[in-house]
C-alpha cells in the first residue's frame, strides 16, 4: 500500500510534461546520472576533471532535455531540434575531455582552436541552462562577471585591470581546476551528490510517513495543534534534506490544508509552513548544499560544521515553536480532533521506523568516527536501501521494491540537476572574481563603507546576503557572498567558521525575507494566501532568528566554542530571550498583551539574547518584575 505521505513528484512551469520517447530517455540518463554519482561515491571519484565535467554535462544534457527554453517558437514540452543540438555538443566536450584528459592537464596553459570552440560553447550553453533552471538573475551575474574579464582596461579607476583575452580565459575556465572545474563542483559532484541520493530514498522509502506521523502525535492535541505539527515535520523533514521549496512542497501539502480546515489564517499557515522549512539548511545532520562547501571554504571536517550549527539550528527553531505557541493561543487555534491522530502503533511500524533511524544513525555515528562526508553519505545510502528492500521476503513485494528503488534513483538524478548547475555557473564567477582581482576590491569597498566598523560591516553583509538569496538558490546565494565578504569578516578579527556560518545563516533566511522570498511563494502556492502578507507573518515568527547570527558572530559559546559553562549559560539565556522575545512579538505571554506590554516584553527578550551577565540580568529582572506586576494586579481587581 502506498504511504500517504509519500512525496509526490509535480512539475514546475519550466519543465516539460515529456511523453513517450522522450519520457524513456530522461528515465534512462537520470538513472544513469545518479548511478554515476553513486558508484563514484562507492569506489571513489574519477580524475578531478573528468569527474567534475561528468556532473555538470550530464546535468546540462538533462536540463535541455527536460526543461523549456525562453524562446517560445522551441518552447513546448517536446524537445526541439536545437536541444538535441545542444545535447550533442555538451556530450561532445565532455568526451574531449575525457578522452584527453593527460594532454588538457599537460598543456592546460596553452589552448587549440578545438578547445577554444568547445570551451565557450560549454560556458554558453552553461549559462543557458542555468537560466533554464534558476532564472534570468545569476546566469547575468556570471555574464557581467565575463564582461569584466574581458573589457577590463575599459572601466575607470580602481576598477580597471588589464583584461584577459578570450583564449586566456577558457584556459582558466575550461582547460584548468580553477574554472568550471573547481572546488565548487568538486564538492557538488562527490559529497553533495551522494547525500542528495540519500535523502530523496530515505524519505521514498518510509521516512516521510514515519516523521509526518510522529510529528501529529507529539503536538496534534496541544493548542494550535496543526502549525505545531507543521513546526516539527518541517523540522524532521529539513534536518534530512536541506532545501526550504522542496520541504514546503512535502510537509505544506499536508499541514497547511490541515491547518486552514481548522479555519486558521491561510496566510498564517503558510507563513508558519515556510518559515519552519527554512530552517532545514541550519539543522544538522544533513544542511543544505552550502554547509558542504563551507567545510572546504574553512578547512575543516564536514562535523567541525554540524556541531557549531547544532545550537543556532536549535534556536531557530525554539524561536519558531514558540512563536507559533504564542500567536496560537492568542488567537484561539484548537488543536487536531483525536480522531486525526495516528494511534502509537500506526506510527512506530517496524519498517519505516527501522529505515529511518538505522541509516541516520550511520551517518552521524560515521562522521564523527572520523570519516569522509562522501563515504559516510554512501554507507547510510546503502544501508537504507538494504533495510527498505528486506523489509520482507514475499517475492511479489520484493520485486515492487525494486522497482520503487529504481524510481527513486531516477528522482535523485533529476534532484541533481540544480545543484550540478548552480555548481558550475557559480564557478565561473568565483574563477572571474579571482583572475581579475574583483574579489578583492569589493572586499575592499564594503569595508571603507563599513569605515572598518564591526557592526555596520555585518549589517551590510546580512543586507548583501539576503540580497542575493532574493534572487538565487540558497547555495549559491552563500557562495557569491563567502567569496567576497568573508574575508572582510577575517581582516575584522572574526572568526572564519562563525564569519561564513554568518553568511550562510543570512544566506538561508532570505528565503522567507520580502520582496523575493521562494519558500514562501510555494507555500503561498498551496495556502492560496497573499504572499505580501504571508511573507510580513514569517519574517515575525523567524525574526528573533535575525539576531542569532549577530550573537555567535561576536559570541562563539553559540557555535560549541570555548569553555562548558559559558556555552551551558549563553545557550539557555539566548534560548529564554528567544521565548519571550516571540511572546512580545506574537502579543500573548500568558495573556493577550497591549502595545506597551509588547514593547516591554521584546525588550526584556532581547537583552536576555545579548551576550552579557549584566544585560541577561536586568532582561529577566524585567521579565519577572512584568509577570509579577500583572499577578499584583490582578490580585487587587479581585
Amino acid at each position: 500500500m502506498a504511504n500517504k505521505f509519500d512525496i509526490k513528484e509535480e512539475l514546475s512551469p519550466q519543465q516539460r510534461n515529456l511523453q513517450g520517447n522522450s519520457l524513456i530517455a530522461l528515465g534512462v540518463l537520470a538513472l544513469l546520472y545518479s548511478a554515476f554519482h553513486f558508484y563514484t561515491a562507492a569506489t571513489g571519484p574519477f580524475q578531478n576533471i573528468i569527474q567534475r565535467s561528468i556532473h555538470v554535462s550530464g546535468a546540462m544534457i538533462l536540463v535541455f532535455l527536460f526543461y523549456k527554453p525562453a524562446i517560445s517558437r522551441f518552447s513546448s514540452d517536446k524537445p526541439s531540434w536545437l536541444d538535441y543540438i545542444f545535447m550533442i555538443f555538451i556530450a561532445t566536450s565532455c568526451i574531449y575531455l575525457i578522452v584527453n584528459y593527460d594532454f588538457v592537464m599537460n598543456s592546460s596553459a596553452t589552448s587549440t582552436m578545438t578547445q577554444i570552440i568547445l570551451g565557450w560553447g560549454t560556458v554558453i550553453l552553461l549559462l543557458e541552462a542555468a537560466r533554464r533552471v534558476m532564472g534570468i538573475i545569476f546566469p547575468a551575474l556570471a555574464t557581467l562577471a565575463i564582461l569584466y574579464g574581458l573589457l577590463g582596461p575599459y572601466f575607470p579607476g580602481a576598477w580597471s585591470h588589464r583584461g584577459i583575452g578570450y583564449d586566456f580565459m577558457i584556459e582558466h575556465l575550461y582547460l584548468g581546476t580553477q574554472g568550471l572545474w573547481g572546488i565548487t563542483t568538486a564538492v557538488t559532484s562527490t559529497t553533495v551528490a551522494i547525500f542528495i541520493i540519500f535523502g530523496v530514498i530515505l524519505m521514498k522509502s518510509g521516512a516521510s510517513g514515519f516523521l509526518m506521523n510522529l510529528s501529529l502525535l507529539i503536538a496534534g492535541r496541544t493548542s494550535g495543534g496543526p502549525a505545531k505539527v507543521a513546526v516539527l515535520a518541517s523540522s524532521f523533514f529539513s534536518m534530512l534534506s536541506g532545501s526550504a521549496p522542496a520541504n514546503v512542497a512535502v510537509t505544506g501539502n499536508i499541514t497547511i490544508p490541515m491547518m486552514k480546515r481548522l479555519n486558521y489564517d491561510k496566510n498564517f499557515a503558510g507563513a508558519v509552513e515556510a518559515t519552519a522549512s527554512t530552517g532545514g539548511q541550519l539543522a544538522p545532520p544533513i544542511m543544505g548544499a552550502g554547509a558542504f562547501l563551507m567545510a572546504e571554504f574553512v578547512g575543516v571536517s564536514y562535523v567541525n560544521i554540524v556541531i557549531a550549527a547544532t545550537i543556532p539550528a536549535l534556536l531557530f527553531y525554539v524561536s519558531v515553536f514558540f512563536s507559533v505557541h504564542w500567536k496560537s493561543v492568542a488567537l484561539g487555534y484548537k488543536p487536531l480532533e483525536k480522531s486525526e491522530i495516528p494511534s502509537i502503533k500506526d506510527t512506530f511500524i517496524l519498517g519505516n521506523v527501522l529505515v529511518t533511524i538505522i541509516p541516520v544513525s550511520v551517518l552521524v555515528i560515521y562522521l564523527f568516527g572520523g570519516g569522509s562526508a562522501a563515504r559516510a553519505g554512501f554507507y547510510a545510502t546503502i544501508t537504507c536501501i538494504a533495510i527498505y528492500i528486506f523489509k520482507d521476503f514475499r517475492s511479489t513485494s520484493f520485486k515492487t521494491r525494486f522497482l520503487n528503488l529504481v524510481s527513486m534513483f531516477v528522482e535523485a538524478g533529476k534532484g541533481l540537476i540544480l545543484i550540478a548547475i548552480l555548481a558550475g555557473a557559480a564557478q565561473i564567477i568565483v574563477g572571474l572574481l579571482s583572475i581579475t582581482g574583483l574579489g578583492i576590491k569589493l572586499s575592499d569597498m564594503i569595508l571603507g563603507i563599513g569605515d572598518q566598523s564591526g557592526i555596520i560591516t555585518l549589517f551590510l553583509a546580512m543586507i548583501i546576503c539576503i540580497i542575493l538569496g532574493m534572487g538565487m538558490p540558497t547555495t549559491a546565494a552563500y557562495l557569491l557572498a563567502s567569496s567576497t565578504l568573508a574575508s572582510t569578516l577575517v581582516q575584522l578579527g572574526y572568526d572564519p567558521l562563525a564569519s561564513h556560518m554568518f553568511l550562510f545563516y543570512f544566506a538561508v533566511i532570505s528565503a522567507i525575507t520580502p520582496p523575493v522570498c521562494v519558500a514562501v511563494f510555494v507555500a503561498c502556492g498551496i495556502s492560496q494566501g497573499d504572499w505580501l502578507k504571508t511573507s510580513k507573518i514569517a519574517v515575525m515568527i523567524g525574526f528573533p532568528a535575525f539576531i542569532i547570527p549577530y550573537i555567535f558572530i561576536n559570541s562563539e559559546s553559540l557555535l560549541l566554542q570555548g569553555e562548558t559553562i559559558t556555552i551551558v549559560t549563553s545557550t539557555v539565556t539566548t534560548a529564554i530571550g528567544i521565548i519571550i522575545m516571540s511572546a512580545g512579538l506574537m502579543g500573548n505571554f500568558f495573556k493577550n498583551l497591549s502595545a506597551v506590554e509588547r514593547l516591554i516584553i521584546v525588550a526584556a527578550g532581547f537583552l536576555l539574547i545579548l551576550p552579557g551577565l549584566t544585560l541577561n540580568l536586568v532582561g529577566g529582572a524585567v521579565a519577572i518584575a512584568y509577570l509579577l506586576s500583572r499577578k499584583f494586579m490582578a490580585k487587587l481587581a479581585t
